[in-house]
């Protein structure tokens, strides 16, 4: 039997979320549980966190996971977090705002996984990096990077959004071939919120 690769366990993520949530018991240790999955898949991130901040890390992911839309922290920590960490709210605002975890770390290490996970035979084929933007409404202007944004798709008799825009890096990879040609996967790496640069 192979061993499990890191794009097993992304395949099998992505297979429990087309199911359904309510049916499936998220936090148990069966190896097929979101729990399981998550739990092998952040355990290649564990020596970029201290304990502390890997169990956080850990509990965002799968909190993520569980709901379709995430309206804030406090969201995911009233509807899920707090029940299975002995916590405070102010301990996820400091995981965000202050722990040393580097962000620029977590990208390079997503992509040696994926590199690595190439089948040999197509390790000469193109590797694609995508970038792409989102547009977040936001009410009010006391956030980081407000501002007003072109939007393609407004309807209210306006070109332009009040909010954010956060730009997407995601990678492409072969991951099999056939008659039909080479599949690719699309990860993303990371996300980054954008900021206008006022030029005088």
């Amino acid at each position: 039997m192979r061993p499990i690769s890191f794009f097993d366990i992304i395949s099998s993520t992505k297979k429990n979320q087309e199911r359904r949530i309510s049916r499936m018991n998220i936090i148990s240790n069966n190896q097929n549980s979101i729990y399981s999955i998550i739990k092998k898949f952040a355990n290649y991130y564990r020596d970029l966190f201290t304990k502390k901040t890997f169990k956080m890390f850990f509990w965002v992911i799968i909190s993520i996971i569980s709901f379709d839309k995430i309206h804030s922290l406090r969201f995911i920590w009233n509807n899920f977090i707090s029940k299975h960490m002995n916590s405070s709210l102010n301990s996820l605002y400091y995981f965000f705002s202050y722990s040393k975890w580097s962000l620029e770390k977590m990208m390079k290490r997503t992509v040696s996984l994926l590199l690595d996970i190439i089948p040999e035979e197509l390790k000469d084929k193109k590797v694609l990096l995508i970038i792409d933007d989102t547009l977040q409404e936001k009410f009010g202007n006391k956030f980081a990077g407000h501002n007003s944004f072109f939007d393609h798709v407004r309807r209210n008799n306006s070109n332009y959004l009040k909010g954010n825009t956060f730009v997407c890096l995601a990678i492409s990879i072969p991951v099999s071939q056939s008659e039909n040609g080479i599949e690719y996967k699309t990860i993303p790496i990371g996300f980054r919120l954008y900021k206008k640069i006022k030029v005088n």
